[in-house]
């Protein structure tokens, strides 16, 4: 699976796979984005199964996909197909999920992303960036999948259709 995001503020596409245990960047973007190559003596097994040496590390760069951002450093590689392919070791520390069965991409959602407001009871949530027509249908067939998760108030509750659920409201204190 491919997305959109940026690598310290500059547009990349990433691909996202789960079977690779580490994230590695292609040498091309390093260059392109002038990223500091520092020497690493680490070997890479590729999809064909052979072994390649990495061309080096990264320092730590900014991993953003919408609202989710990660610090972390990548291995360089030579990668003709991907600007970056992030791996286990980025949906372990992102808390991403990639679910093949439903064909779905599920990153945690922020605070930030969910502005609340007292005086305004419906959320208006919008991209951060311009979508084409394909895109902003699959933002808001995401968005309507999550509508089930929250609730603006103890008054939207409803009971439960999925099964034996109690729903106990908690009290939070500041």
């Amino acid at each position: 699976m491919k997305v959109v995001g940026t690598i310290n503020n500059n547009s990349v596409v990433y691909a996202l796979d789960s079977g690779a245990s580490i994230s590695v960047v292609a040498y091309k973007i390093v260059k392109t984005f002038n990223f500091k190559i520092n020497p690493t003596n680490i070997q890479v097994k590729v999809a064909d199964n052979t072994i390649n040496d990495a061309i080096g590390e990264t320092d730590t760069l900014r991993i953003c996909i919408g609202n989710s951002i990660i610090y972390q450093k990548i291995l360089i590689i030579d990668l003709d197909d991907n600007d970056v392919l992030l791996g286990l070791d980025w949906f372990l520390k992102s808390g991403a999920t990639l679910t093949p069965v439903e064909k779905c991409f599920r990153s945690k959602i922020m605070d930030e992303d969910w502005p609340l407001n007292d005086k305004e009871p419906n959320l208006n949530i919008e991209p951060a960036t311009s979508l084409d027509a394909m895109e902003y249908k699959l933002f808001r067939k995401a968005l309507g999948s999550l509508c089930d998760l929250f609730a603006y108030s103890i008054k939207d509750l409803k009971v439960c259709t999925m099964g034996k659920h109690t729903i106990k409201p908690i009290r939070l204190q500041s």
